[in-house]
Protein backbone atom coordinates (compact mmCIF):
# COMPACT_ATOMS: atom_id res chain seq x y z
CA UNK A 1 0.00 0.00 0.00
CA UNK A 2 1.40 3.38 -0.99
CA UNK A 3 1.34 6.09 1.68
CA UNK A 4 1.69 9.87 1.33
CA UNK A 5 5.05 11.36 2.26
CA UNK A 6 3.58 12.95 5.41
CA UNK A 7 2.46 9.56 6.72
CA UNK A 8 5.81 7.94 5.87
CA UNK A 9 7.68 10.65 7.78
CA UNK A 10 5.38 10.26 10.79
CA UNK A 11 5.84 6.48 10.82
CA UNK A 12 9.62 6.77 10.44
CA UNK A 13 9.79 9.24 13.33
CA UNK A 14 7.59 6.96 15.43
CA UNK A 15 9.83 3.94 14.72
CA UNK A 16 12.94 5.95 15.64
CA UNK A 17 11.39 6.87 18.98
CA UNK A 18 10.49 3.23 19.60
CA UNK A 19 14.06 2.13 18.90
CA UNK A 20 15.44 4.88 21.15
CA UNK A 21 13.14 3.75 23.95
CA UNK A 22 14.20 0.12 23.52
CA UNK A 23 10.68 -1.01 22.56
CA UNK A 24 11.51 -2.25 19.07
CA UNK A 25 14.22 -4.83 18.54
CA UNK A 26 13.41 -6.15 15.05
CA UNK A 27 12.82 -4.26 11.77
CA UNK A 28 9.56 -6.15 11.20
CA UNK A 29 8.17 -5.54 14.70
CA UNK A 30 4.70 -4.11 15.16
CA UNK A 31 4.31 -0.43 14.28
CA UNK A 32 1.93 0.37 17.14
CA UNK A 33 2.46 -1.46 20.40
CA UNK A 34 1.50 -1.38 24.05
CA UNK A 35 3.85 0.31 26.51
CA UNK A 36 5.72 -2.97 27.02
CA UNK A 37 6.32 -3.37 23.28
CA UNK A 38 3.85 -6.21 22.87
CA UNK A 39 0.92 -6.44 20.48
CA UNK A 40 -1.99 -4.10 21.21
CA UNK A 41 -5.08 -5.69 22.70
CA UNK A 42 -8.05 -4.69 20.46
CA UNK A 43 -10.38 -4.28 23.42
CA UNK A 44 -7.97 -1.85 25.08
CA UNK A 45 -7.74 0.19 21.87
CA UNK A 46 -11.54 0.33 21.63
CA UNK A 47 -11.87 1.33 25.27
CA UNK A 48 -9.25 4.08 24.91
CA UNK A 49 -10.91 5.43 21.78
CA UNK A 50 -14.36 5.36 23.38
CA UNK A 51 -13.03 7.21 26.43
CA UNK A 52 -11.54 9.86 24.13
CA UNK A 53 -14.83 10.31 22.27
CA UNK A 54 -16.84 10.39 25.49
CA UNK A 55 -14.49 12.82 27.20
CA UNK A 56 -14.75 15.37 24.41
CA UNK A 57 -18.36 14.62 23.45
CA UNK A 58 -17.38 13.81 19.91
CA UNK A 59 -19.46 10.70 19.30
CA UNK A 60 -22.86 12.43 19.29
CA UNK A 61 -21.67 15.52 17.44
CA UNK A 62 -19.82 13.62 14.70
CA UNK A 63 -22.86 11.46 13.96
CA UNK A 64 -25.30 14.37 13.97
CA UNK A 65 -22.98 16.58 11.90
CA UNK A 66 -22.89 13.87 9.24
CA UNK A 67 -26.65 13.77 8.85
CA UNK A 68 -27.69 11.07 11.33
CA UNK A 69 -31.04 11.99 12.87
CA UNK A 70 -30.91 12.58 16.66
CA UNK A 71 -33.42 9.75 17.18
CA UNK A 72 -31.13 7.33 15.36
CA UNK A 73 -28.23 8.51 17.55
CA UNK A 74 -30.45 7.88 20.58
CA UNK A 75 -31.14 4.31 19.49
CA UNK A 76 -27.50 3.62 18.62
CA UNK A 77 -26.36 4.64 22.10
CA UNK A 78 -29.39 3.14 23.87
CA UNK A 79 -30.49 6.43 25.41
CA UNK A 80 -33.93 6.46 27.00
CA UNK A 81 -34.89 9.71 25.31
CA UNK A 82 -33.66 12.31 22.86
CA UNK A 83 -31.85 14.32 25.50
CA UNK A 84 -28.28 15.27 24.64
CA UNK A 85 -25.84 15.98 27.49
CA UNK A 86 -26.01 19.63 28.53
CA UNK A 87 -22.48 20.56 27.40
CA UNK A 88 -23.10 19.01 23.96
CA UNK A 89 -26.44 20.63 23.16
CA UNK A 90 -25.13 23.80 21.46
CA UNK A 91 -22.70 21.84 19.26
CA UNK A 92 -25.19 19.11 18.42
CA UNK A 93 -28.00 21.56 17.64
CA UNK A 94 -25.70 23.67 15.46
CA UNK A 95 -24.34 20.60 13.64
CA UNK A 96 -27.79 19.19 12.96
CA UNK A 97 -29.11 22.56 11.79
CA UNK A 98 -26.25 22.82 9.30
CA UNK A 99 -26.94 19.30 8.13
CA UNK A 100 -30.66 20.02 7.62
CA UNK A 101 -29.80 23.10 5.56
CA UNK A 102 -27.44 21.10 3.35
CA UNK A 103 -29.19 19.82 0.19
CA UNK A 104 -28.84 16.09 -0.34
CA UNK A 105 -29.51 14.46 -3.69
CA UNK A 106 -31.16 11.29 -2.37
CA UNK A 107 -34.53 9.58 -2.73
CA UNK A 108 -35.02 9.90 1.02
CA UNK A 109 -34.64 13.68 0.78
CA UNK A 110 -37.25 13.75 -1.98
CA UNK A 111 -39.79 11.73 0.01
CA UNK A 112 -39.24 13.72 3.20
CA UNK A 113 -39.43 17.21 1.68
CA UNK A 114 -41.69 16.59 -1.32
CA UNK A 115 -39.26 18.64 -3.42
CA UNK A 116 -36.93 17.45 -6.11
CA UNK A 117 -33.35 17.77 -4.83
CA UNK A 118 -30.87 19.85 -6.77
CA UNK A 119 -28.54 17.90 -9.07
CA UNK A 120 -24.98 17.46 -7.88
CA UNK A 121 -22.52 19.94 -9.29
CA UNK A 122 -19.78 18.28 -11.38
CA UNK A 123 -16.32 17.90 -9.95
CA UNK A 124 -13.45 19.48 -11.89
CA UNK A 125 -11.21 17.42 -14.14
CA UNK A 126 -7.58 16.96 -13.13
CA UNK A 127 -6.49 19.92 -15.27
CA UNK A 128 -9.32 22.06 -13.92
CA UNK A 129 -8.39 21.02 -10.37
CA UNK A 130 -4.82 22.13 -10.96
CA UNK A 131 -5.89 25.51 -12.35
CA UNK A 132 -8.43 26.00 -9.56
CA UNK A 133 -5.90 25.03 -6.89
CA UNK A 134 -3.39 27.55 -8.22
CA UNK A 135 -5.99 30.35 -8.35
CA UNK A 136 -7.35 29.53 -4.87
CA UNK A 137 -3.87 29.48 -3.32
CA UNK A 138 -2.98 32.82 -4.89
CA UNK A 139 -6.27 34.28 -3.74
CA UNK A 140 -5.50 33.07 -0.22
CA UNK A 141 -2.22 35.02 -0.35
CA UNK A 142 -4.08 38.07 -1.71
CA UNK A 143 -6.63 37.95 1.12
CA UNK A 144 -3.94 37.51 3.77
CA UNK A 145 -1.94 40.45 2.34
CA UNK A 146 -5.08 42.59 2.56
CA UNK A 147 -5.57 41.43 6.16
CA UNK A 148 -2.01 42.43 7.03
CA UNK A 149 -2.63 45.91 5.60
CA UNK A 150 -5.83 46.26 7.67
CA UNK A 151 -4.08 45.12 10.82
CA UNK A 152 -1.33 47.67 10.18
CA UNK A 153 -4.02 50.37 10.05
CA UNK A 154 -5.39 49.23 13.44
CA UNK A 155 -8.39 47.27 12.10
CA UNK A 156 -7.79 43.90 13.79
CA UNK A 157 -11.43 42.77 13.52
CA UNK A 158 -11.75 42.83 9.70
CA UNK A 159 -8.15 41.61 9.49
CA UNK A 160 -9.00 38.47 11.46
CA UNK A 161 -12.06 37.86 9.28
CA UNK A 162 -9.97 38.11 6.12
CA UNK A 163 -7.37 35.79 7.65
CA UNK A 164 -10.05 33.12 8.20
CA UNK A 165 -11.20 33.57 4.59
CA UNK A 166 -7.59 33.22 3.46
CA UNK A 167 -7.30 29.95 5.37
CA UNK A 168 -10.50 28.62 3.78
CA UNK A 169 -9.24 29.49 0.29
CA UNK A 170 -5.89 27.88 1.05
CA UNK A 171 -7.63 24.68 2.20
CA UNK A 172 -9.65 24.65 -1.02
CA UNK A 173 -6.49 25.17 -3.07
CA UNK A 174 -4.54 22.44 -1.30
CA UNK A 175 -7.47 20.00 -1.60
CA UNK A 176 -7.63 20.60 -5.36
CA UNK A 177 -3.87 20.30 -5.79
CA UNK A 178 -3.96 17.13 -3.72
CA UNK A 179 -6.33 15.67 -6.30
CA UNK A 180 -3.74 16.48 -8.96
CA UNK A 181 -0.97 14.84 -6.91
CA UNK A 182 -3.03 11.65 -6.60
CA UNK A 183 -3.65 11.58 -10.37
CA UNK A 184 0.10 11.98 -10.86
CA UNK A 185 0.93 9.00 -8.59
CA UNK A 186 -0.43 5.60 -9.67
CA UNK A 187 -2.01 3.69 -6.80
CA UNK A 188 -2.26 6.71 -4.51
CA UNK A 189 -5.52 7.36 -2.67
CA UNK A 190 -7.25 10.72 -2.29
CA UNK A 191 -8.13 11.85 1.22
CA UNK A 192 -11.60 13.31 0.50
CA UNK A 193 -14.79 11.73 -0.77
CA UNK A 194 -16.51 13.31 -3.77
CA UNK A 195 -19.17 14.80 -1.47
CA UNK A 196 -16.54 16.31 0.83
CA UNK A 197 -14.65 17.78 -2.12
CA UNK A 198 -17.86 19.35 -3.44
CA UNK A 199 -18.43 20.97 -0.04
CA UNK A 200 -14.83 22.20 0.07
CA UNK A 201 -15.14 23.74 -3.40
CA UNK A 202 -18.73 24.93 -3.56
CA UNK A 203 -19.79 25.11 0.09
CA UNK A 204 -21.48 25.26 2.47
CA UNK A 205 -18.42 23.73 4.04
CA UNK A 206 -16.75 26.27 6.33
CA UNK A 207 -16.62 23.81 9.23
CA UNK A 208 -15.26 21.10 6.93
CA UNK A 209 -12.66 23.51 5.55
CA UNK A 210 -11.48 24.32 9.07
CA UNK A 211 -11.32 20.63 9.99
CA UNK A 212 -9.48 19.81 6.75
CA UNK A 213 -7.12 22.69 7.45
CA UNK A 214 -6.30 21.17 10.82
CA UNK A 215 -5.31 17.81 9.33
CA UNK A 216 -3.45 19.42 6.42
CA UNK A 217 -1.56 21.52 8.97
CA UNK A 218 -0.52 18.71 11.34
CA UNK A 219 3.16 17.84 11.60
CA UNK A 220 4.43 14.23 11.62
CA UNK A 221 5.14 14.58 15.35
CA UNK A 222 1.48 15.37 16.06
CA UNK A 223 0.19 12.59 13.81
CA UNK A 224 2.45 10.14 15.63
CA UNK A 225 1.30 11.37 19.04
CA UNK A 226 -2.35 11.03 18.03
CA UNK A 227 -1.83 7.55 16.59
CA UNK A 228 0.17 6.15 19.50
CA UNK A 229 -0.73 8.27 22.51
CA UNK A 230 2.99 8.63 23.19
CA UNK A 231 4.50 11.88 24.40
CA UNK A 232 7.15 13.32 22.05
CA UNK A 233 10.70 13.07 23.39
CA UNK A 234 12.57 15.84 21.59
CA UNK A 235 12.04 19.52 22.33
CA UNK A 236 11.43 20.14 18.62
CA UNK A 237 8.63 17.56 18.44
CA UNK A 238 7.07 18.82 21.67
CA UNK A 239 7.08 22.35 20.28
CA UNK A 240 5.49 21.14 17.02
CA UNK A 241 2.72 19.29 18.87
CA UNK A 242 2.05 22.30 21.09
CA UNK A 243 1.79 24.58 18.04
CA UNK A 244 -0.62 22.15 16.36
CA UNK A 245 -2.80 22.01 19.47
CA UNK A 246 -2.93 25.79 19.60
CA UNK A 247 -3.85 25.87 15.90
CA UNK A 248 -6.57 23.27 16.53
CA UNK A 249 -8.05 25.39 19.32
CA UNK A 250 -8.02 28.48 17.09
CA UNK A 251 -9.63 26.61 14.17
CA UNK A 252 -12.50 25.58 16.43
CA UNK A 253 -13.22 29.28 16.96
CA UNK A 254 -12.50 30.36 13.37
CA UNK A 255 -16.13 30.69 12.24
CA UNK A 256 -17.09 32.84 15.23
CA UNK A 257 -13.96 34.95 14.81
CA UNK A 258 -14.78 35.53 11.14
CA UNK A 259 -18.30 36.71 11.95
CA UNK A 260 -17.20 38.69 15.01
CA UNK A 261 -14.65 40.59 12.94
CA UNK A 262 -17.24 42.08 10.55
CA UNK A 263 -20.67 41.90 12.24
CA UNK A 264 -22.23 43.52 15.27
CA UNK A 265 -23.55 40.61 17.33
CA UNK A 266 -25.69 40.18 20.44
CA UNK A 267 -24.62 37.60 23.00
CA UNK A 268 -23.88 37.43 26.74
CA UNK A 269 -26.67 39.99 27.28
CA UNK A 270 -25.05 42.80 25.32
CA UNK A 271 -23.94 43.87 21.85
CA UNK A 272 -20.43 43.22 20.53
CA UNK A 273 -18.70 45.31 17.86
CA UNK A 274 -15.80 44.24 15.60
CA UNK A 275 -13.79 47.12 17.08
CA UNK A 276 -13.61 45.11 20.32
CA UNK A 277 -11.12 42.68 18.77
CA UNK A 278 -7.60 43.19 20.07
CA UNK A 279 -4.23 43.07 18.37
CA UNK A 280 -3.31 39.84 20.15
CA UNK A 281 -6.27 38.12 18.43
CA UNK A 282 -4.87 39.22 15.09
CA UNK A 283 -1.38 38.02 16.07
CA UNK A 284 -2.83 34.62 16.96
CA UNK A 285 -4.70 34.39 13.65
CA UNK A 286 -1.61 35.37 11.64
CA UNK A 287 0.52 32.77 13.43
CA UNK A 288 -1.89 29.99 12.38
CA UNK A 289 -2.87 31.17 8.91
CA UNK A 290 0.33 32.52 7.36
CA UNK A 291 2.37 29.25 7.40
CA UNK A 292 -0.65 27.42 5.99
CA UNK A 293 -1.13 29.94 3.18
CA UNK A 294 2.60 29.93 2.42
CA UNK A 295 2.52 26.15 1.98
CA UNK A 296 -0.51 26.44 -0.33
CA UNK A 297 1.36 29.02 -2.44
CA UNK A 298 4.45 26.77 -2.53
CA UNK A 299 2.37 23.88 -3.86
CA UNK A 300 0.66 26.18 -6.35
CA UNK A 301 3.97 27.45 -7.72
CA UNK A 302 5.18 23.87 -8.20
CA UNK A 303 2.03 22.99 -10.13
CA UNK A 304 2.31 26.17 -12.17
CA UNK A 305 5.89 25.24 -13.13
CA UNK A 306 4.66 21.77 -14.19
CA UNK A 307 1.90 23.33 -16.26
CA UNK A 308 4.31 25.63 -18.04
CA UNK A 309 6.58 22.67 -18.73
CA UNK A 310 3.68 20.73 -20.25
CA UNK A 311 3.51 18.26 -17.35
CA UNK A 312 0.49 17.26 -15.25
Amino acid sequence: MQLPELACKALAAHRARQVAAGIVALPDAYVFTARNGKELEPRNVNRSFDRLLKRHGLKHVLLIANGVHPRVVMEMHRHADLAVPQHLRPRAADAYARCRRRPRCTTRALTMTGKKPKPLRPLPTTEQARDGGIVAAMNARYLLDAAIVLAGQDYPGPAVSLAVLALEEAVKGRALLGRVAVARTPGARYGFTDDQLRRLIYGPGHGLRHAAGLFQHMTPATLTALATGATPHSAEDKSAVEADLEAAEWLQRASKLKEGGIYVEFHDDHWHHPREMKKNEWDEALAVVEPFVNEAVRQAMGNLANKQAGKL
